[in-house]
């Protein structure tokens, strides 16, 4: 298998993973917190709203780890290497996704934006060097 046809099953894993997580997250989350509405007697059991849910919450999963994946395999075809930096890149990448608002179509300060994405893309490219040291243990 090539380095790019494992770059794009990557991607693809990343997406279907965020479909999952999306889905889990409306079941886990937001019926949980509707049941316990609709039980307190404060609204109606709406199954459209779980629905809706459901597919704001996949689409929300999906974008994140579509656009993490999609520019660490872009970082990664350019640069002729696989290492956490890519992964820095696509953490970087999400984590700015993170500071949009789409109700308002404004973003948060650059400031908090910036620093968002550099936690995010931290954390992957730390949690991702500390697989790859297990990996070749």
């Amino acid at each position: 298998m090539t380095s790019s046809a494992t770059c794009d099953s990557r991607v693809a894993q990343l997406v279907y993973r965020g479909i999952a997580t999306g889905a889990l997250w409306t079941v886990s989350i937001d019926t949980y917190d509707h049941l316990g509405l609709v039980v307190a007697g404060k609204v109606a059991l709406d199954p459209h709203f779980l629905l809706t849910s459901t597919a704001k919450n996949c689409a929300a999963f999906t974008v994140f780890l579509g656009t993490f994946g999609g520019v660490s395999c872009v970082a990664e075809s350019l640069r002729g290497r696989r290492d956490p930096l890519n992964t820095f890149l696509g953490g970087f990448s999400s984590g700015l996704l993170l500071t949009q608002n789409p109700a308002t179509r404004l973003a948060l300060p650059i400031r908090t934006s910036i620093q968002t994405a550099f936690v995010c893309g931290s954390f992957a490219a730390a949690f991702d060097a500390m697989t790859r040291e297990q990996d070749s243990s």
